[in-house]
C-alpha cells in the first residue's frame, strides 16, 4: 500500500510537469530568502482578519481531528472490542461522506449563502462524530453519524478554497498560501501527542466528549464574529501589491 501511495504521487508529479506550461505561472518579485517570503505571508494575514480566522480555525481543527483519527477512534476500537475492520469502516464511512459532499457543495455552491453554508456545514461536521463516539457502543450508529459528519465537512474546503483565492492577491498567492498552510499544519503533529497524553490520563470517553465539547465551541465563531461576514463580500477590486508585500486597499 505504501508503494501504491508513493507511485500515484509519481504518477501525479509526471501529470502536472507533462501538461502544466510555465506560461502560467505569475510574475512575482523575489525576495532574498524563503523566510522573507514567509515574513510578506505573515504581514499580509495580519491584516486580513477573515483569512487570519481560516488559518487559527483549521489549526484547531486539525489537532482535534488528527488526536481523533489517531488516537481516539482506534483506541475507542479497542476498547468496544471491534476488530480492525470496524475501524476501517469508519474512516472509509468518512472518507465516502466528504467526497460526495465536496462533490455536491462544488457544484451548489454558488448557489447558497456561503457564510451560513459554512457555518452549518462546521456545525454539523465537526463535532457529531466524536460526541457519538463517546456516548455509543453501536458501530453502526457511528458509522452513520460518521458518514453525515464527513457529508456535511464537504462542503469547507470547497468555501475554504474559494475565500482564499479570492482574497489573496494573485501576486502574494506563494506567500501568503504557504503562511496560512503553516498555521493550518501545526495542529497535526501536536494533535497526535495531546490526544495519546489525555487519552491515558484521563480515558478514552472523557477526552472524547471533552474534546467534542471544545470542537463545538470553535464551531461556533463563524456564528458569532463578524469578520466571517466578509465570506459573502466580493474580494477587493485593487488586488495590485505595493512595495512591502501589502495590497493597494490595505493602504
Amino acid at each position: 500500500m505504501l508503494a501504491l501511495d508513493a507511485g500515484s504521487f509519481a504518477v501525479c508529479a509526471a501529470v502536472i510537469a507533462a501538461t502544466v506550461p510555465g506560461s502560467v505561472q505569475p510574475r512575482q518579485r523575489t525576495e532574498a530568502t524563503y523566510l522573507a517570503q514567509l515574513r510578506v505571508g505573515f504581514r499580509w494575514l495580519r491584516g486580513h482578519r477573515l483569512v487570519l480566522g481560516i488559518g487559527v480555525l483549521t489549526l484547531a481543527m486539525n489537532l482535534i481531528d488528527w488526536a481523533g483519527s489517531a488516537v481516539l477512534l482506534p483506541a475507542w476500537v479497542r476498547d468496544e472490542g471491534a476488530d480492525p475492520a470496524a475501524l476501517g469502516s469508519v474512516f472509509t464511512a468518512l472518507a465516502l461522506g466528504l467526497i460526495i459532499g465536496n462533490a455536491l457543495f462544488t457544484w451548489l455552491g454558488p448557489r447558497l449563502p456561503r457564510r451560513w453554508t459554512f457555518a452549518w456545514a462546521l456545525l454539523i461536521g465537526g463535532s457529531p462524530h466524536l460526541f457519538v463516539l463517546g456516548l455509543s457502543r453501536s458501530v453502526p450508529v457511528v458509522l452513520a453519524v460518521t458518514a453525515a459528519s464527513g457529508l456535511a465537512a464537504g462542503a469547507l474546503n470547497p468555501i475554504f478554497g474559494a475565500v482564499e483565492y479570492e482574497q489573496v492577491p494573485t501576486e502574494l498567492r506563494a506567500r501568503v498560501l504557504p503562511a496560512i498552510n503553516s498555521i493550518s499544519w501545526a495542529g497535526i503533529p501536536l494533535g497526535g501527542l495531546l490526544g495519546g497524553w489525555l487519552a491515558g490520563t484521563a480515558g478514552v470517553t472523557a477526552t472524547l466528549l471533552g474534546s467534542a465539547v471544545i470542537y463545538l465551541l470553535i464551531t461556533l465563531a463563524p456564528f458569532v464574529f463578524p469578520a466571517w461576514a466578509g465570506m459573502d463580500r466580493p474580494p477587493p477590486v485593487d488586488s495590485r501589491t505595493e512595495p512591502g508585500g501589502m495590497t493597494a486597499a490595505d493602504g
